[in-house]
């Protein structure tokens, strides 16, 4: 244990940059092991050299029940400062703790300002005992800060004011400073505030000023260069900006006849500033105002919002891919490379969305610059966009050799970034000009857009639309192929791969992979029982989504399981790789054109096969499978021979 009290300072030298300024683990073990013990005078020991900032943390991290039993045991030790330092969240759970007692001394040492933030907070009944041990001064000085609108400069404000005439010196001025209770000063100023004789305030002079000026100097000759008067109304995210933005240490608050009320100081607008800060995060990201601290329902209940809100604006990108379904099952890459667009597009979005709301929350950006950020925030995405592109648009042409795929993809990538850039900026602007918080609505509306925006562009739109268009003639031809398929399949009899057997015993003990026939397919289980007691044969096997074909070894006797899509598949994998591959299809032509089912997998595994050796491509069929006009890409794999119920096609 810690012996030492020292040993719980912090030091803003540590090694570790993260844990600068931040209690160590020892530090904490150290205190709660004297709450277990019930050890008062320990705790008080080892509390001592914390600051209530520190304090307040410690409370913030231990549990509820630790914190009731630390709180209890440090009792009389509890001052005003840790309550102005808690999160709002446990405040009133703190309260609730202390008793009247310690309460009472811990908000007579508050400034006006801070026993303000505490009891807006509270429930009515806390609240009332609060201002209860208040002293009547003090008691009216806050009831009339509560009057004043929520989130308000007037809210905000101490009532203790330092203030002299304007006509005063130097030296009057220190005798007055001098001469007056210490009761009646705020614990921390750093102006004193200049008033005409109706209460006016008319100017700042600095204690460092007042110090180093001869007693004889006027007060007005060394006031301030920079003096902001604050309204008691204006809204204090304005208050904020002003200290900010003008470098201001402290600024008086007037009531509506411009007469000096109170004083804000930088270290209450800077806690706002963070506020704001981490209410925009926190509203970037759909998760309300809640902390570390709240309890499973209330986090819930602030969250739950806005997920109803992506979850409709999902089902809207949903509606926009259900127009392309048909073509999207005809061609699986593209649900494998559409993701990686619509995820490229969605943070390219959230980062000049955070740019736009930090902007606007700065003011940064403003009715002069808009047009300039956004043409910027565009031309960002459009040179990101052609460089992802180019990459995109290699990987869909090397992983599914197709140019027009990788052509469709880098365009939408293109487009898309832009669009994104575009969005991220376009939308936190049209929020604010409504009225609406951009932090807290943004987000799911430029996903939305990018996902719409990648989806129409896949679908059908630009460079989409011949592949989209090929997709719509492939899936019409493959519907009528099954319909004429349907009764040839109920007419075929027991010979029907008679022609295949003859064909395949000019290639005994050659490697081949027949199929086994699934819904209406041609049977060539008669020709493949021929052929293996001569040599191996074997039937495919899916690996997967956008994946060659692999062959595993079949004989009439294999245990079979079932594979994808309904195929079976033999129970104990023994892959081979054959020179001879049977193909099923729905159509074909003459000149070894070949309609498969759409998922691209003979095309990919002939290619394959073919880059390693000569491999001979069989298509089996009944004869009424074929047509004239068959509709064929670049991609796919030609037949080498065909062979029906009926006889042999050579092909040309």
């Amino acid at each position: 244990m810690v012996d030492d009290a020292q040993e719980l300072e912090l030091s803003p030298d540590a090694e570790d940059e993260g844990e600068a300024y931040r209690l160590n683990k020892k530090a904490v073990a150290s205190i709660l092991y004297a709450v277990e013990i019930d050890d008062a005078a320990k705790l008080t020991e080892l509390m001592e050299p914390l600051h209530a900032a520190d304090i307040a943390d410690l409370l913030e991290q231990i549990s509820a029940f630790e914190r009731t039993k630390l709180i209890r045991l440090y009792d009389r030790e509890f001052d005003g400062e840790i309550l102005s330092e808690l999160d709002e969240s446990i405040r009133e759970e703190v309260v609730a703790i202390l008793t009247p007692e310690v309460l009472s001394d811990a908000v007579r040492d508050m400034d006006s300002d801070d026993v303000v933030d505490l009891i807006e907070d509270l429930e009515d009944a806390q609240a009332e005992t609060i201002l209860g041990a208040l002293e009547d001064a003090d008691r009216v000085a806050v009831e009339q800060a509560l009057t004043y609108p929520e989130y308000s400069a007037g809210r905000l404000m101490q009532r203790e004011v330092v203030m002299a005439p304007e006509h005063w010196t130097v030296g009057e001025a220190i005798d007055h400073l001098r001469a007056t209770p210490e009761e009646d000063l705020p614990d921390q100023f750093y102006h004193i505030v200049m008033v005409d004789p109706r209460l006016h305030p008319v100017g700042n002079v600095t204690l460092g000023k007042l110090m180093r000026s001869k007693r004889a100097t006027p007060m007005r000759d060394i006031l301030e260069d920079t003096f902001q008067v604050i309204p008691a109304l204006r809204d204090e995210g304005d208050v904020a900006y002003a200290f900010n933005q003008y470098h201001l240490i402290s600024a008086p608050v007037v009531d509506d006849e411009g007469r000096l009320i109170g004083v804000i100081t930088i270290d209450d607008a800077m806690s706002v500033l963070d506020e704001e800060h981490e209410e925009d995060i926190l509203r970037l990201a759909g998760v309300g105002e809640g902390s570390l601290s709240d309890r499973v329902i209330e986090t819930t209940k602030q969250r739950l919002p806005w997920l109803a809100v992506n979850l409709v604006t999902a089902i809207a990108a949903s509606m926009v891919i259900s127009q392309f379904e048909a073509a999207i099952a005809q061609i699986v890459a593209l649900a494998v490379l559409m993701p990686i667009v619509a995820s490229m597009g969605g943070n390219a979005g959230t980062q000049s969305l955070t740019v736009a709301v930090r902007a606007i929350a700065t003011r940064d950006l403003t009715g002069s610059n808009v047009w300039r950020v956004i043409r910027r925030e565009c031309l960002v995405g459009l040179v990101n966009g052609l460089i992802f592109a180019i990459i995109m648009g290699i990987v869909g042409i090397l992983w599914f050799g197709s140019p027009a795929l990788g052509y469709v993809i880098a365009t939408a990538m293109v487009i898309n970034m832009v669009v994104a850039g575009l969005a991220g900026t376009g939308i936190p602007i049209l929020l604010e000009r409504f009225g609406v918080d951009p932090a807290l609505a943004s987000g799911a509306f430029v996903t939305t857009v990018t996902d719409v925006v990648l989806l129409r562009l896949s679908g059908a739109g630009g460079g989409g639309s011949a592949v989209m268009d090929m997709a719509a003639v492939k899936a019409a031809a493959r519907k009528a192929a099954f319909a004429r398929r349907k009764p040839l399949f109920d007419g075929a009899n027991a010979a029907q791969a008679g022609y295949l057997s003859e064909v395949l015993a000019g290639y005994r003990g050659v490697p081949l992979s027949g199929f086994l026939p699934i819904r209406t397919e041609i049977d060539p289980r008669p020709a493949m029982a021929e052929a293996a007691a001569h040599g191996p044969v074997g039937v495919p096997v899916i690996m997967g989504a956008a994946q060659p074909l692999r062959f595993s070894r079949w004989t009439p006797d294999t245990p079979l399981v079932d594979g994808a899509f309904g195929a079976q598949i033999p129970a104990v994998e023994d892959f081979f790789d054959p020179e001879i591959v049977i193909v099923p299809l729905l159509a074909f032509n003459r000149a070894g054109g070949r309609l498969g089912y759409g998922g691209g997998f003979y095309d990919r595994t002939l290619e394959q096969l073919r880059e390693r050796r000569a491999t001979l491509a069989i298509g089996f069929a009944f004869a009424g499978q074929e047509v004239d006009d068959l509709p064929l890409e670049p991609t796919d794999q030609p037949l080498d021979l065909i062979v029906t119920e009926t006889g042999v096609i050579e092909i040309a």
